[in-house]
């Protein structure tokens, strides 16, 4: 076994909770520090669940999690690191010298340049805070949400169970093949109005979200056209994500406003690794980087490349890594993970059962948030 005294953990997600396990598995002996900004961790495929009060044991306290498996755990958001001279600065201007790092931060959402999205009350999928949403959905009603690919539209099959007025933009369902029909039906059936196309300009409120504000380009949902599109849109001609900001519209081109009343905002803009830590670009087929003892482990080493690919093998993806990963750290070896590969039967099944998932409740039967 190589000698390994000490390696430090930055970031509690699925990566860095199974490379824990898989070193504790393997040896007592080593100190292990781990570094997050929060206080729980949780498998992201059970947020669904989780949002309607479910699986409630899904969720890892972190402190609880580190006295369990021998873990020093440090609750701050690291600003910046030096890895020449080995150091994690904290924004709290606090700091922590390491000889064996791993980086485990994921991804995050992808950035909209639009006014409003610190208000109380907007979320973005990748960085949403689990108790504040379930606590701001015991008193909210309107909810609006902007998707761009899958995860925005299980987000709002989910929401679909709560006694909620709901309304999605979405790019156009007929990319989703053969569960189109299941999922169409599914909406209409939970009247959620739905809109294939929309660019968000605003989110309006005070400290707190009252409103979105929403540009269309001609379309059958624009304000020219019906007032509420109560079921979908027949118009598949749009090729655009409808997840966007003001500045991808073309200029000079129509856009018609309207103001949407919601309390919460909801975006699923995509996702990108989150490297803001790195000072280099990684290799998405190694462990490996250019600093010694320096590793990477997860979503954030990889282009995603595929969104798709994504949301079925993720989960599964980071826990193989992470057994690998300790075994390369504590026994010196290199070592490479192939990623799962997958094609359009995997996610046909993926998203039928998503359907499956959420199917539509009476009214007595709305969960308790």
């Amino acid at each position: 076994m190589n000698k390994i005294d000490d390696i430090c953990i930055i970031g509690a997600g699925q990566g860095g909770i199974s490379l824990i396990k898989a070193i504790r598995a393997r040896t007592p002996q080593v100190k292990i520090t781990l570094i997050d900004k929060n206080n729980i961790s949780f498998d992201k495929k059970y947020l669904y669940s989780l949002l309607l009060n479910k699986d409630k044991e899904k969720i890892i306290h972190l402190e609880d999690f580190a006295k369990e498996f021998a873990v020093n755990f440090i609750r701050k958001e690291v600003e910046r690191i030096n890895f020449n001279k080995r150091v994690v600065y904290f924004k709290d201007k606090q700091t922590l010298t390491f000889s064996n790092l791993v980086i485990a931060t994921g991804l995050m959402s992808k950035p909209l340049e639009v006014k409003g999205v610190n208000r109380e009350g907007f979320f973005y999928l990748a960085e949403l805070d689990l108790y504040q949403l379930r606590n701001l959905l015991k008193i909210s009603y309107d909810i609006v949400v902007f998707a761009s690919g899958v995860s925005g539209l299980q987000l709002t099959l989910c929401l679909s169970k709560l006694d909620k007025e709901i309304k999605l933009f979405t790019r156009s369902l007929h990319s989703l093949g053969e569960a189109h029909d299941a999922i169409r039906a599914y909406l209409a059936q939970a009247k959620i109005d739905v809109y294939e196309s929309g660019t968000l300009l605003e989110v309006i409120g005070d400290s707190t979200v009252k409103a979105a504000r929403v540009s269309f380009a001609h379309s059958q949902d624009s304000p020219q056209g019906s007032e509420v599109n109560q079921n979908i849109s027949q118009d598949s001609s749009d090729k655009e994500h409808c997840l966007t900001d003001a500045s991808s519209l073309p200029q000079g081109q129509l856009r018609p406003d309207k103001v949407y009343s919601a309390q919460i905002v909801l975006a699923d803009s995509g996702f990108r690794p989150n490297r803001r830590l790195l000072d280099f670009s990684p290799d998405p087929d190694s462990f490996m980087t250019p600093y010694p003892q320096v590793y990477l482990l997860g979503d954030m080493r990889n282009d995603l490349g595929d969104e798709g690919r994504f949301f079925i093998f993720n989960s599964e993806d980071v826990r193989e890594e992470a057994v690998l990963l300790a075994e390369q750290i504590l026994e010196g070896k290199e070592l490479t993970f192939q990623r799962r590969q997958y094609n359009n039967h995997h996610m046909n099944e993926f998203l039928k059962n998503m359907c499956k998932q959420f199917q539509p409740l009476s009214q007595d039967s709305v969960p308790k948030i």
